[in-house]
């Protein structure tokens, strides 16, 4: 046991020994100090660049792939102020068939006697029973958000503008349903089409399903009006200008807007207001880059 205690002291002195000649020869020559914190300070910088260089890398890629994102996202914001527009340029023709229809209801009559624009079944003529109210209704795209929401790539937009495009989004998915709620509930009422006998009870019914659908169409009318203007007032449009590639000329935008106002006021009257698809000329010019003749939503109603 001596000598195994001996053999340690031995090796350790030795091996102490050591590790202090080699301190003294690093403190009594600075070249070697410097030299030594010189290279650590090369490496330290190596990664701090290389560590820099990829975030630069994956933000630039990020950011790219958002641009691209952004070009749906923004082309269906366009389209959702151009449908959000034909609804509100119909809307005072939506109250007056639902005014005309309550009125033919409150009559005091065992017998009914539709009176049915045969302009407001215009285009329907796969349906076997004509509609008694008709409002334009044309889902708002949803899934160019959806898609982008569970990417990576949303990660490029700051928390402000994430939550003013969910609010819009969230608004189509109500839009929407509210939309399909409608379809049902119409049909509902194309009895209404045909002549025939009524009951009290039947005009009672029939008056309720109609107040049912007023307030959806209300409603409907709110959450419309809100997307638009918050549309109109997002400021943060990624692609201004950039969406040349659709090759939209100032004519082509000009033309579909004179046969929509056309085609609308043929469908439920004089009462559609052009003046209603102002905001989508805005939008179309700021994010296409065009100028539009304005005159085209001055069409008087004849």
């Amino acid at each position: 046991d001596i000598s195994r205690k001996s053999c340690i002291l031995h090796f350790g002195l030795k091996w102490g020994g050591a590790r202090m000649r080699f301190f003294r020869r690093m403190a009594g020559s600075g070249a070697g100090w410097k030299t030594f914190f010189f290279e650590v300070i090369i490496v330290v910088v190596g990664v701090i660049i290389a560590l820099l260089a990829n975030h630069f890398v994956t933000q630039l890629n990020r950011r790219a792939d958002m641009l691209e994102m952004m070009r749906g996202v923004e082309l269906d914001l366009l389209t959702i102020v151009q449908v959000a527009s034909e609804r509100l340029a119909t809307e005072p023709c939506r109250l007056e068939q639902e005014r005309h229809l309550l009125a033919l209801l409150q009559r005091d009559d065992p017998f009914w006697q539709p009176e049915v624009s045969a302009a407001l079944n215009t285009g329907l003529d796969s349906q076997a029973v004509p509609s008694v109210l008709r409002m334009p209704i044309r889902n708002w795209p949803e899934t160019a958000w959806r898609a982008a929401a569970s990417s990576d790539s949303v990660f490029a937009l700051d928390r402000v503008q994430v939550t003013g495009l969910n609010d819009v989004f969230e608004i189509a998915a109500d839009v929407n349903f509210t939309m399909d709620e409608l379809r049902e509930k119409k049909a509902q009422l194309s009895h209404l089409a045909i002549e025939g006998e009524i009951s009290a009870a039947q005009r009672r019914d029939a008056i309720a399903l109609l107040a049912d659908i007023s307030t959806l169409e209300s409603l409907l009318v709110v959450n419309v009006t809100d997307a638009r203007e918050a549309i109109l007032n997002y400021h943060d449009f990624q692609t201004d200008a950039t969406l040349t590639d659709y090759d939209y000329t100032a004519e082509d935008v000009e033309a579909a807007l004179v046969e929509t106002i056309g085609n609308g006021r043929s469908i439920y009257g004089e009462c559609v207001q052009a003046s209603e698809y102002a905001p989508f000329v805005d939008l179309t010019e700021r994010l296409i880059d065009i100028e539009i003749d304005r005159s085209v939503l001055e069409i008087p109603n004849e």
